[in-house]
């Protein structure tokens, strides 16, 4: 398609939502509409999201967004992929991965955003509109009234994705929040590994039999993402720099055009064990 060299940012962006809005019409009706314009979307953003990651001119365009034309452009460095992205999948995923924490409900600025949710279980993408926020949980179920199992204080910016996971031991818990980035990648899978096990070393994520996927991550540590074949493997974890292996988790399916997060949880010595938890931070 031939078309003026400033309009293509625009051309991406515009495909990229109407192939959005396509994928969702058909998504429980028509399975091969759906993954025909599915495709078509990861596509257009793929181009979107390798213009902001180079950070500069695209053939000598200037990227600025123009509230008319819709046109992007390097004046705005702070903006994000996620400005692109359709607005109903900006938000906050709630995840708990404290072992010995109740299951609560969550309280932002004292209106219940999710209820029960226990040990090793994530919301969906909430959308949370850009504030800060006196987030507070409270055993489910119970009063708000009373005194909460914690009281914390979130900047939250609506341009972005985060997870805000429930970490630690009861005795010192928190809310600690990551920042994700959904923009799958058209023909391969990308995924990162977040350690969340508060009695765990620093360890190794491998494939087995094959190469070293990240290195030395922490407690509380969030690794970037990194693309991968689609396909299925076993997955180890190892205490970092060794060969020994802390935990083997088989048969891990990544699918093509899904973006993934992958958190361990639980303890090393103690219960309930350490665990591998795949989430799907795209899921459409």
């Amino acid at each position: 398609m031939n078309f003026p060299k400033e309009n293509r940012l625009t051309y991406h962006l515009n495909k990229a939502t109407m192939y959005m809005m396509f994928a969702d019409k058909y998504k429980y009706t028509d399975p091969v509409l759906h993954e025909k314009y599915y495709k078509k979307y990861i596509k257009h953003v793929s181009r979107l999201e390798a213009y902001y990651e180079s950070g500069k001119e695209y053939n000598g365009i200037p990227l600025y967004m123009d509230t008319h034309a819709l046109q992007v452009s390097t004046v705005d460095r702070e903006m994000n992929m996620t400005d692109m992205m359709p607005l109903h999948n900006v938000g906050v995923r709630l995840l708990h991965a404290s072992p010995d924490v109740p299951a609560v409900d969550v309280y932002a600025n004292g209106v219940r955003i999710a209820q029960n949710i226990a040990y090793g279980q994530a919301t969906e993408y909430l959308p949370i509109p850009s504030r800060t926020y006196k987030v507070e949980l409270f055993p489910a179920g119970k009063n708000p009234t009373g005194r909460p199992l914690l009281s914390q204080t979130l900047d939250v910016d609506a341009r972005k994705f985060y997870t805000v996971a429930i970490v630690g031991k009861q005795a010192a818990f928190t809310l600690l929040p990551i920042a994700d980035m959904p923009v799958p990648v058209y023909g391969k899978a990308k995924v990162r590994f977040v350690h969340l096990s508060p009695d765990a070393p620093a360890v190794d994520i491998a494939v087995t039999g094959g190469p070293i996927l990240f290195r030395n991550v922490s407690f509380k540590q969030a690794t970037g993402y990194i693309e991968v074949p689609a396909g299925t493997v076993d997955v180890e974890v190892r205490l970092a720099g060794t060969a020994q292996i802390v935990l083997t988790v088989p048969n891990v399916t990544l699918r093509t055009n899904v973006v993934y997060s992958s958190f361990a949880i639980g303890l090393a010595q103690g219960h309930p064990p350490l665990k591998a938890l795949l989430l799907l931070d795209n899921s459409m």
